[in-house]
């Protein structure tokens, strides 16, 4: 069972029970409690409250004195408990396990959800504030029904966020398998489909011109290749 707080809920413990949820897809149920003798037990997958970081016993708590735990070496952005759910299990929702793509789900996702639950700010906002979503304060509810709604709705935004993830992969390797075809030749890019080629290709290149078949109507474009181009996944 997935024990977290009571009490008003945030992004940060509704996205990582969604996470859990998804992972361990036949678990009954998540509670909702601050008692000790709960946020404490190896019975329970602890999520935001306990005062413990130790993933090897799913113990997942960022409110602690002393936990600075980032995602990477990279991050600058201290883990909350949705962070720390993904960092151990979020291999276990991506197919192969790429870092890259579980880094892509993580920048996209978690990242501006941990950076909120730890007072910072960012650039990135959270996707969704489900702070909206708790009962007002005259209403006879305890929230557990309104949380349950508002992991259901991050369950759905983690599914459309992974399988960007995976779209971003694969298209990845086509333009990787383009720039090294015998049809890409000096200044010119061809590839065999349509792709987010723009997103992908980075700044190693000498390509000025990209040609390409459009998604639509099938005819061939062309369009230069801008400078400083942001990368998701990029060639390999």
């Amino acid at each position: 069972i997935i024990l977290t707080h009571a009490g008003k809920f945030h992004n940060d413990d509704c996205l990582a029970v969604a996470t859990m949820m998804m992972v361990h897809s036949y678990l009954p149920r998540s509670n909702r409690c601050r008692m000790k003798e709960y946020t404490t037990s190896k019975d329970y997958i602890i999520i935001d409250v306990g005062g413990i970081y130790d993933p090897e016993n799913d113990k997942f708590d960022h409110h602690q004195d002393g936990c600075n735990e980032t995602y990477n070496e990279k991050s600058a952005v201290p883990l909350a408990s949705a962070g720390m759910v993904w960092k151990k299990y979020g291999c276990h929702l991506i197919e192969d396990g790429d870092p890259r793509k579980l880094e892509y789900v993580y920048d996209r996702l978690f990242k501006a959800v941990d950076a909120q639950d730890n007072g910072l700010i960012i650039e990135d906002k959270p996707m969704f504030q489900v702070e909206h979503m708790n009962p007002s304060w005259d209403s006879s509810s305890d929230g557990d029904y309104e949380f349950r709604k508002a992991v259901e709705i991050y369950q759905i935004l983690l599914r459309s966020v992974i399988e960007r993830a995976e779209a971003e992969s694969r298209s990845a390797s086509i333009l990787n398998e383009a720039i090294w075809s015998d049809l890409s030749q000096g200044d010119i890019l061809v590839l065999p489909q349509y792709i987010p080629w723009m997103s992908q290709i980075g700044n190693d290149h000498t390509f000025k011109l990209c040609v390409f078949p459009d998604k639509s109507s099938g005819d061939w474009r062309i369009s230069t290749i801008p400078q400083d181009v942001t990368v998701k996944f990029g060639p390999n």
